[in-house]
Formats: C-alpha cells, sequence, structure tokens
C-alpha cells in the first residue's frame, strides 16, 4: 500500500536516518495481512533512494527492529538498482517466497546510496540462519506457519548462496544478519555495511553510563518479556549494565515469559506484567495507559516499602 515515512536530515544533508519500520514495519498491517511469503522491504529502498536524490549523503543509519518482513532486505536491494533475477533472467517476485526463484544477482546499476556509508543499526544478535536465524525465531511474529518457516529459512540461504557468487561475501553465519527479517545480509554483502547495536548507538547519544552512575534504581519495559530481550535487545543490555553497577532494574512488560523472568532476576531485575488478570490482547491494548499506570504505581509503592 501506498504510505508516507518519514526520514531525519542530519549535518546539512550529509547525513540521513531511516527506521524500516515506518515503510515495512509490523505495526503497518492488520494481523489478518501479515504474511511474510509477500511482505517486502521495497518501501525502504525507495525511502533510501528518495532521500538520497534530495539530499546526496555521504552515510546512512538504518535502524531496524519491528518488521513485517522475512526476506533477507532482498526488496530494499532491489529498489537501490539490485536486480534479482531467476534461472530465465527475470526479475522475481517481491517477499521472502520469491526468493526461492533466485539464480543471479546482478550488480551492474547500482544506486549510488549503496556507495554511502551505511551504518546498520540492529537489536538481535541472531545470525540470517540456522536454529536461531530469522526465519524460526521471528517469522512465526510476522505470521508465518510452520511449513512457511522452513520454506523461509530455505529461501533465505538460496539469497544467501547468491550474494556469495555475486560478492564473495558470506554471510550465513553473521552474528546480527537475522535482525529484521534478515536485513543486513545483503547490505553488509553488497555495501560493506557496518552493522552496530542499536542499544549503543541509544546509550552513547543519551550519556547512558552517567546517568546510570546517578541512579538508584531503573525502570524500563517491553512487549514481551522472553529470551529474545536478552540476544541484543534494550531489556537485556540495560540489565547487564546495572548488574554490573549492581543497581536494581525494574521491567513493566506486556507479558512475561518464565524463561525471560527467570533471567532477568539472574541479572537482579524483576518484572512486572501490566495485565492484572484474564484479558484478551485486544482489550489489553484498549487499556494498556491505564493498565501502566496501575503497575507503575504498585511497583512504586513496592519500591518505597512500608
Amino acid at each position: 500500500d501506498p504510505i508516507e515515512a518519514p526520514v531525519a536530515v542530519l549535518v546539512g544533508g550529509r547525513v540521513v536516518a531511516v527506521e524500516l519500520s515506518t515503510a515495512a514495519g509490523l505495526a503497518q498491517l492488520a494481523p489478518e495481512r501479515r504474511d511474510p511469503l509477500v511482505t517486502t522491504t521495497y518501501g525502504v529502498g525507495q525511502l533510501i533512494k528518495a532521500a538520497y536524490e534530495r539530499h546526496p549523503f555521504q552515510r546512512l543509519f538504518l535502524a531496524l527492529g519491528g518488521s513485517a518482513t522475512v526476506d533477507g532486505g532482498a526488496g530494499l536491494l532491489e529498489a537501490l538498482g539490485v536486480k534479482l533475477l531467476d534461472a530465465a533472467g527475470r526479475p522475481i517476485p517481491r517477499g521472502g517466497g520469491g526468493l526461492g526463484q533466485l539464480a543471479t544477482i546482478d550488480l551492474s546499476e547500482v544506486h549510488p546510496a549503496l556507495r554511502a556509508q551505511i551504518i546498520v543499526a540492529v537489536d538481535v544478535d541472531n545470525p540470517l540462519l540456522g536454529p536461531l536465524g530469522a526465519a524460526p525465531v521471528y517469522g512465526p511474529q510476522k505470521g508465518a506457519t510452520h511449513q512457511q518457516v522452513e520454506l523461509l529459512a530455505a529461501n533465505l540461504t538460496i539469497f544467501a548462496d547468491a550474494l556469495v557468487a555475486a560478492t564473495g561475501n558470506r554471510v550465513h553465519d553473521l552474528r546480527g544478519a537475522g535482525s529484521a527479517g534478515g536485513v543486513p545480509a545483503g547490505l553488509v554483502a553488497i555495501a560493506q555495511a557496518e552493522m552496530t547495536p542499536g542499544f549503543e548507538l541509544a546509550a552513547q547519544a543519551l550519556d547512558l553510563d552517567d546517568h546510570l552512575d546517578r541512579a538508584t534504581v531503573v525502570f524500563t519495559g517491553e512487549g514481551q518479556l522472553d529470551g529474545q530481550s536478552f540476544q541484543g535487545k534494550v531489556v537485556g543490555r540495560l540489565a547487564a549494565r546495572c548488574h554490573a553497577r549492581g543497581i536494581p532494574l525494574v521491567a513493566l512488560v506486556g507479558r512475561i515469559d518464565p524463561v525471560g523472568e527467570r533471567m532477568l532476576e539472574d541479572l537482579g531485575g524483576v518484572a512486572f506484567s501490566l495485565v492484572p488478570g484474564p484479558m484478551s490482547y485486544e482489550e489489553a491494548l484498549r487499556q494498556a495507559p491505564e493498565l501502566l499506570e496501575a503497575i507503575a504505581a504498585r511497583a512504586a509503592r513496592l519500591l518505597k516499602g512500608p
């Protein structure tokens, strides 16, 4: 669907920042329309191209997270001149399903935006492939069935093999390349993009360590606390920083998975769920502001003591 999405133009146009979720995010789609076989990052590439044509930037910050896609960033690359062709030399269909038809990658007409310095902010450590890869770990969140997860994993393998053939760069097991359905994979192989934890970029910009050195307690939050929260996301990284300083961390979250709760407790943190009892997901979303206020007040009373 045609949508509008923002870009940030910095340093007189020499630096541009784009957030993937504004153009290819899960929040853009109703649950019944989520299908990673057809959802694509093409719009993200359009956004980058449009930004470059207005401001020929030297550096691009691409923030990942919250994507609705498992296409390895293929759509993004196609929008920037990378040709993804089948055995007959025709463009493959967009989306994670189309990658199964990929035979060759043609880099003869890449857009100059791919020659800029590209810094990809990732929020997870997962590789592109394997049991902790983009398809098995994040595919179900984006609407994939068990059978579709297997197909997406196979298609991403085809994509990774084609990247090796086109660039000589192997990204199959690259840590962090599974972020946002595998978006870093193609950018690292083709544009020599640099991956950096989004948390570390934000922490540096906010002088987080200075604030933590003066803190007595830290509050944070997440939609669901689970094992993934400790694979490079904010809660896990923040908990590790607090643990090193002996500062208690309080996480106010929508859902609590026992594995995530145990991992947080091992780092000296504690989690509170916003949901007070049996409640549908839709009802919890509608009441989220009131629920958050109530659980925050409860946590504060507990910290204050009698």
